[in-house]
């Protein structure tokens, strides 16, 4: 049945209320995927800091293979090896974003080891713990510097990368 000819035709569009609800919605939508894309972005740059770190004991594996032990290695031994490391001592904190890794050496009941470590964007310092003929251990600390000598070289160390 047609429309009655005095009729008002009927406005299309949006009420204020739909409006608003599509607004909140995408407003909703959008910050959830802000915050999955930041907690995306950790784990990134905790492999980067990662991989710097077990590049640098790869290096450290080859100076000492060259008739070096823990108790003789040098910063220069191991600049010479990998240049594109910055070597720090074992007071001066590393960043991995700079590649700066921070070595210390010591011994321990008559062991000799070595620590390396590095501080991740994150705000996490990660380091290894390597001596002759055992498994390389890892620690993972909050901080904001890292230098080696902040580990304690005989107190939390694991078999692999703590989670964050």
């Amino acid at each position: 049945m047609p429309a009655p000819r005095n009729a008002a035709p009927r406005e299309q569009g949006f009420s204020l209320v739909e409006l608003i609800t599509v607004v909140a919605i995408i407003g909703v939508l959008a910050t959830i995927a802000i915050v999955t894309l930041m907690r995306a972005r950790e784990p990134v740059i905790d492999r980067s800091a990662q991989s710097l770190i077990t590049n640098a004991l790869g290096t450290v594996h080859v100076v000492l293979a060259d008739n070096h032990s823990i108790g003789t290695l040098t910063r220069a031994d191991l600049e010479a090896a990998e240049p594109s490391i910055h070597w720090r001592d074992a007071n001066t904190g590393g960043e991995a974003a700079q590649k700066e890794v921070s070595v210390g050496t010591g011994s321990t009941a008559g062991t000799d080891y070595l620590i390396l470590s590095t501080h991740t964007a994150n705000g996490d310092c990660l380091a290894v713990r390597s001596e002759d003929n055992s498994p390389t251990l890892y620690q993972r600390i909050a901080g904001d510097v890292c230098p080696a000598q902040a580990f304690d070289p005989s107190f939390g160390w694991v078999s692999q990368w703590p989670p964050r």
